[in-house]
């Protein structure tokens, strides 16, 4: 679109251009076209590839050596009989293809409705596997969060959740119920390895 508002401005304005006359330029133009050289090829000093041309081919005669005529015209009406024959060939096998209807055979539509039936069990049984792979996945990254210590707790951590965890004894009577059992445990661990020692 500039250009359009360009090329209106140059026209509007070199509509309105006017040149005064003068001779000496018309001469000037006159003897400057006479300097050109001829494109007829007189005057110029190196002949155009034209002007080579035009002068060989002046000079070529052909040799009118009998039965190159008859060669050519044989040539010609054996490419004629060729294209005859592919075009004879072509609209024969048109005419046999082009109306051409199989018989119907009740046996085709049910392959088809089988074929058709086996492509959607397929895509059902590859969604079947594919929700059981994502299943399986889902299963072992739960599995893997489980076992897996990402916040483990520190020391002093552990042991309040360990003292939080054990109920904390008030009474005397049951600290003293649960330092003899300790201790009758202790006994029986000691009777045993000095039994497995003898």
């Amino acid at each position: 679109m500039e250009n359009n508002y360009f090329d209106k401005y140059l026209r509007e304005n070199l509509e309105n251009l006017e040149s005064d006359f003068k001779p000496e330029h018309w001469d000037l133009f006159e003897s400057s076209l006479d300097k050109l050289p001829d494109p007829a090829g007189e005057g110029r000093s190196n002949p155009s590839f034209d002007e080579i041309a035009r002068q060989k081919l002046s000079q070529l005669e052909a040799d009118p050596t009998p039965g190159h005529w008859e060669l050519m015209e044989k040539m010609i009406d054996a490419d004629e009989v060729s294209e005859a024959a592919e075009t004879s060939i072509d609209d024969l096998a048109y005419s046999k293809l082009a109306y051409l209807q199989p018989p119907y055979q009740p046996a085709h539509w049910k392959k088809m409705a089988r074929r058709l039936n086996e492509e959607i069990f397929l895509r059902r049984i590859i969604y079947r596997y594919k929700l059981a792979e994502v299943a399986l996945f889902l299963l072992i990254l739960l599995t893997l969060f489980q076992f897996l210590p990402l916040n483990k707790p520190s020391t002093a951590n552990s042991s309040q959740a360990q003292a939080a965890l054990v109920p904390s004894v008030s009474n005397s009577a049951s600290s003293q119920k649960a330092s003899e059992e300790v201790d009758a445990a202790q006994r029986l661990s000691s009777k045993a390895t000095a039994q497995k020692a003898t």
